[in-house]
C-alpha cells in the first residue's frame, strides 16, 4: 500500500491528471522515489548549485546545459544509493552515534560559516531550510557510510600475494618499457603506371646521394617527405614505445644503433625511411614498500567499488525504487 501511494504521489507532483479533473502544475520536478522519500530538483540543485556555477563560468549554451543535466544525474544517483543505504540502516535498527553526528555538523558549519551557527542559519534560512534539516540530511549520510563500513569494510581483503601478482601483471605502470625516437621520411606511393613508379624510384635514389654526401636526415624529410605533419618538424615522430610501432617498422629497426637508418620499407599507401634517432633500453620495476602500498590501496578501492555496486543491487530488489532520470 506505501508503494502506491509513493507512486500516486509521484503522479501527482510531476503533474499529472487524476480522474478527469484540473492538471494541477507543480514547479519541481521529482527526480527519483525510495520508500517514501521522494529526491525533487530542489533537493539536488542544493548540493549541485555551487558546481553549477563554477560551470558557468567554464562553458555555455548547450554545452552547459549538458553537462548541467550529467551533473544532476550523478547526484541524483547517489541521493538514491544513499537513501537506499539508509532504508537498510533502519531495518536493522542501527542508530548514528550522537556524537558522531554533531562532530560532523561542527565540521560542516565550521567550512561554510566559519563556526558560527548563527551565521549558518542565516545562510539556510535563505534557502529556506533550518538547522534540523541539516541534521537529518548529514545523518542519512552518515548512516549510509556506516551501513557500508559494516557491510564491506570487513570484506574487503588484498592479501601480500595479491599486490605481487598484479605488480607482476601491470609491470608496464611502474617501469618503463624500451623506447626508440624515430624520424620518418615517407613517400606518397603514386596510383597508376610505370611511369610514377620510376618517379618514386628517383627520389629514393636521390635522397640516399644526400644521406651518403652528409645531407641531414632532418633537412631531406623537409624537403622529401609526403608527411606534411612530421615533415615540417624535419620527420621527428618523437619517443615511441617500441612495442607500439607497427609490426614493419620494428622488424626495421631491428638491430639497429642511434644515427642509423633503414632500407626503404615498402607499405600499400607508399615508402617509408625511418632513422634510429635515439634508444632507451626497459627499465625493470622494483616492488618498493610504497609501491607496495599504492597498489594495495587501488586493490581495495577497486574491490570496495564491486561489493558496494552488489550491495546496492540488493537493496534495489529489497526496497521500492523509481526513478525518473
Amino acid at each position: 500500500m506505501r508503494k502506491l501511494i509513493s507512486v500516486f504521489f509521484v503522479f501527482c507532483l510531476a503533474g499529472v491528471p487524476f480522474s478527469g479533473g484540473q492538471e494541477t502544475v507543480y514547479r519541481d520536478k521529482v527526480y527519483a522515489v525510495v520508500e517514501d522519500e521522494v529526491i525533487t530538483l530542489f533537493d539536488i540543485k542544493m548540493q549541485t548549485r555551487r558546481m553549477e556555477r563554477r560551470l558557468s563560468e567554464q562553458v555555455s549554451g548547450r554545452e552547459f546545459q549538458r553537462r548541467v543535466q550529467q551533473l544532476r544525474r550523478q547526484v541524483a544517483r547517489r541521493m538514491v544509493q544513499n537513501q537506499l543505504c539508509y532504508e537498510e540502516f533502519k531495518k536493522r535498527e542501527l542508530e548514528v552515534p550522537d556524537d558522531y553526528l554533531e562532530n560532523r555538523i561542527d565540521s560542516v558549519v565550521k567550512a561554510q560559516a566559519d563556526g558560527s551557527y548563527k551565521k549558518f542559519e542565516e545562510m539556510l534560512a535563505s534557502d529556506n531550510m533550518t538547522l534540523d534539516d541539516v541534521r537529518e540530511k548529514i545523518k542519512k549520510q552518515l548512516a549510509s557510510q556506516l551501513l557500508r563500513d559494516q557491510l564491506i569494510g570487513s570484506q574487503v581483503k588484498v592479501t601480500p600475494q595479491d599486490v605481487k601478482q598484479y605488480f607482476t601483471s601491470h609491470a608496464e605502470e611502474f617501469g618503463q618499457p624500451a623506447r626508440v625516437k624515430l624520424g620518418m621520411i615517407f613517400l606518397k606511393e603514386d596510383e597508376g603506371s610505370d611511369e610514377n613508379s620510376t618517379s618514386l624510384k628517383q627520389r629514393l635514389k636521390e635522397m640516399n646521394k644526400k644521406l651518403e654526401e652528409g645531407v641531414s636526415f632532418k633537412d631531406i624529410a623537409k624537403d622529401y617527405s609526403d608527411n606534411e605533419q612530421s615533415a615540417k618538424k624535419g620527420g621527428d615522430l618523437g619517443w615511441l614505445k617500441k612495442q607500439s610501432c607497427r609490426d614493419s617498422f620494428k622488424q626495421a629497426i631491428e638491430g639497429l644503433g642511434k644515427g642509423d637508418v633503414t632500407e626503404p620499407i615498402k607499405e600499400d599507401e607508399g615508402v617509408y625511411l625511418l632513422k634510429v634517432m635515439d634508444k632507451q633500453a626497459e627499465q625493470l620495476p622494483e616492488l618498493t614498500d610504497k609501491r607496495r602500498k599504492e597498489i594495495r590501496e587501488k586493490l581495495e578501492k577497486r574491490e570496495r567499488q564491486k561489493k558496494y555496486k552488489e550491495l546496492i543491487d540488493r537493496l534495489k530488489e529489497k526496497f521500492y525504487v523509481k526513478m525518473y532520470f
